[in-house]
């Protein structure tokens, strides 16, 4: 219950700093250098240099939240795994009041790999251990319904690739409660990622919660809410 509630806080912090398009500009910009901010340039005034320190703060409290909703299902960091052959794509769906959903995809060579990690269930309801933890479990994933060259042109046309094609929301309000999508992918070495409210109005936005849905109906998950 802890880390749900830290999870949400930090998040909460994290995504109401990054208001103006012109911060959210070059926050996805540092995802897309290997989660990094770039050095500041001779040419940048002390503004800019102050909202690039502060983009790298609240980019890295996104991470830590992000840390805790993995740590929940009993799966390791994305941005912090091994550098391994291939592209690992994760869509993560959590910080609310719901039990965080994750579904992660590996291609490896032309292989692919899908499991998705949710809520134990028991009688219809998500199982706890003796200390009031939902408990999770990891479902191997059989080969989506229109198979997979057919599903992965419908990620990359929702900018679901390496490397990654969406930007973050220049203005969306964020409710505690409310869940947020993040996508993520890492290839080799880079690592990218973007996170999205359920109330977003923003064209990248909305993809990226249309491929959540695309997901449940190619690989028939059904999905639990506590």
């Amino acid at each position: 219950m802890r880390m749900a509630v830290l999870a949400t806080l930090i998040f909460t912090i994290a995504y109401l700093g990054y208001n103006c398009s012109c911060v959210s500009s070059k926050l996805n910009n540092a995802t897309n250098d290997s989660a990094k901010v770039s050095t500041p340039t001779a040419t940048q005034s002390p503004a800019d240099d102050l909202k690039m320190k502060d983009l790298e703060s609240r980019y890295e409290l996104t991470l830590s939240a992000l840390s805790a909703e993995s740590a929940k299902l009993g799966i390791s960091s994305l941005k912090d795994s091994s550098d391994a052959p291939g592209t690992e794509v994760r869509v993560l769906v959590g910080f609310g009041l719901a039990h965080p959903r994750c579904f992660i995809l590996t291609n490896s060579n032309g292989t692919h790999e899908a499991s998705f990690i949710t809520a134990k269930v028991r009688g219809g309801r998500a199982a706890m251990d003796e200390e009031g933890r939902i408990l999770s479990t990891r479902i191997a994933l059989h080969s989506p319904a229109s198979g997979w060259d057919e599903f992965e042109q419908f990620l990359k046309n929702q900018g679901i690739e390496y490397p990654l094609k969406l930007s973050l929301d220049d203005n969306a309000a964020l409710d505690p409660d409310e869940e947020v999508i993040v996508v993520e992918v890492k290839s080799g070495s880079v690592y990218r990622m973007v996170f999205f409210p359920a109330n977003t109005e923003s064209e990248d936005g909305k993809k990226a919660w249309a491929v959540w849905e695309k997901i449940r109906r190619e690989f028939d998950i059904k999905m639990i809410s506590t």
